[in-house]
């Protein structure tokens, strides 16, 4: 028996958070905040499962909205292992402090998610890191992690018992960003699939036009005397756009890029692990000691006197400041000084969360009061700059997850990270490679029966077969077929009509 529950992400984008129950094992898949709210709202459904019988938490990677939520379940509980990569680790690291320290500045009659104390004793005393392709056992299931190509040291989660196999996707990334892209060809043919759908119905044009019209953009602001404020989550998006302005350096060359906050600590991060990129980076990186992320003018403001300076002198520039969704931090102290100057512009890149300030911005909200991190008044404020939008993402569009899902076949899909059209338009895509789909809201419990299977998960056989390799065949699981000098996965029903297919025709008489 295989019990689902689905504590957060249920048709809403974010508190990605699943928990899996078979046999002894009980863990949970993820573990994040909602960022479009404040306080214990922002939780996954913690109440429904006994925290303290929990044997793991799994994180596929370090963004809040999948990780943030972990430090809390030691005060309510939790004892076991806490599983992710070794850049996850590092990376959770920077974000769970930066948001701590959010917290102590803007949940002012709030109580706190977690403890300071918490979040180190769990950091120290339960993480574990583990490296792609590397199986370990838990209570009688073994897990393994393969790239997700979203941000630094992502993956995606499988999960093998004796009568089952589960992949849970977390986020997936697209393929024009700058790490290395999902493969399916070890995870294919699953009998549960948990799969993200932020960008279910929705597909970009082309990356190379929308950074076309993202530089363009930047580029016209920055000539007619204005300031371009970037928010950007520390991790992923500021890497994502600094990469952009280099690959475009030349078009915006003579023009200041401030990079702010955790974005700068991140920024070492990712260069300590070049290794996880892809080929084109640690190439340039390996033969001509090129870092990825480098500008000619960058600079990294450390004081207020020099931020103070950056605001009030006339020069234009580009400015990259977390939190992306301008839910505090640097972005939103930047956001409060230069968005009521018509020449400026504050460009959102990516996704934003339902509630947060910059998804208002989007809807076209322009008056706001916004706290003054430094101060801690509340300011009123006109929005006069431009604000625009580019798809500037980490994520897979809507042809990327069908590709990946047709190429995955799964037995049953369950769709999560998404709103509920993201989550029915994808469902309408892809169920045609799947025999079931869900589509769960939080709260919700999914029992599936699972069966014994009897044959080992990989069988290994050239086409064409011989009698004795016929017995051989199983009746449930993937077979490595060899054929004309190529590999690949088939089920055993597909396996048949190949054979089928291979067949001599009888000769007309």
């Amino acid at each position: 028996m295989l019990t689902l529950k689905i504590l957060g992400s249920g048709q809403e984008f974010g508190r990605a958070c699943i928990y899996l129950k078979t046999g002894n094992s009980r863990i949970l898949l993820d573990c994040g905040i909602n960022p479009g709210e404040i306080g214990r709202r922002s939780l996954p459904k913690f109440s429904l499962i006994d925290l303290s019988n929990l044997s793991a938490i799994v994180l596929t990677h370090a963004h809040l909205d999948h990780s943030a939520a972990s430090p809390s379940t030691l005060s309510r509980g939790f004892k076991g292992r806490v599983y992710m990569t070794l850049p996850t680790m590092a990376l959770a690291h920077l974000l769970w402090r930066d948001e701590y320290s959010i917290m102590e500045r803007e949940w002012k009659g709030k109580s706190k998610l977690w403890s300071l104390r918490d979040m180190q004793r769990l950091l120290a005393d339960h993480c574990v890191a583990k490296t792609y392709h590397e199986e370990f056992s838990l209570n009688g299931i073994k897990l393994n992690f393969h790239n997700a190509g979203h941000i630094l040291g992502s993956a995606m989660v499988e999960v093998k018992s004796p009568s089952f196999r589960l992949v849970y996707t977390g986020d997936l990334g697209t393929s024009s960003n700058h790490l290395r892209l999902w493969k399916t060809s070890d995870i294919a043919y699953p009998d549960f699939l948990i799969c993200e759908a932020t960008y279910g119905g929705v597909d970009r044009r082309s990356r190379v036009d929308v950074e076309k019209e993202f530089v363009s953009s930047v580029r016209e602001v920055l000539e007619s005397g204005g300031k371009v404020l970037i928010p950007a989550f520390s991790v992923g998006r500021a890497q994502e756009v600094l990469k952009v302005f280099k690959d475009k350096e030349k078009v915006l060359s003579g023009y200041p890029v401030y990079v702010e906050g955790m974005a700068v600590d991140a920024l070492r991060i990712y260069n300590q692990f070049i290794i996880y990129m892809d080929e084109s980076i640690r190439r340039a990186y390996l033969f001509s000691g090129s870092e990825p992320f480098e500008l000619d003018a960058i600079s990294f403001p450390k004081t207020m006197r020099q931020r103070k300076e950056i605001i009030s002198s006339k020069n234009p520039c580009v400015i990259i400041a977390p939190s992306g969704m301008l839910r505090g931090g640097w972005s939103l102290w930047y956001f409060s000084k230069l968005a009521s100057a018509e020449e400026n512009m504050i460009a959102l890149c990516g996704h934003m969360a339902e509630g947060t300030l910059a998804n208002r911005l989007l809807k076209g909200e322009r008056a706001f009061i916004v706290k003054d991190m430094i101060s801690g008044k509340k300011v009123s404020l006109q929005v006069k700059a431009k604000v625009q939008h580019f798809e500037i993402s980490a994520h897979a569009m809507h042809s990327e997850l069908c590709n990946f899902i047709a190429q995955m076949k799964p037995e049953t899909l369950i769709l999560v990270h998404g709103s509920a059209s993201s989550i029915e338009a994808l469902a309408k895509s892809v169920e045609q490679h799947a025999s079931n789909v869900y589509m769960p809201l939080n709260t919700v419990s999914l029992k599936f029966k699972t069966r014994q299977k009897l044959v080992e998960e990989k069988l290994f056989i050239e086409v064409p077969l011989t009698d004795t390799t016929r017995l051989m065949l199983p009746r449930y699981r993937k077979v490595l077929v060899k054929h004309l000098d190529k590999q690949r996965f088939l089920r055993p029903i597909e396996l048949r009509s190949l054979m089928l297919s291979l067949k001599p025709k009888p000769s007309a008489s």
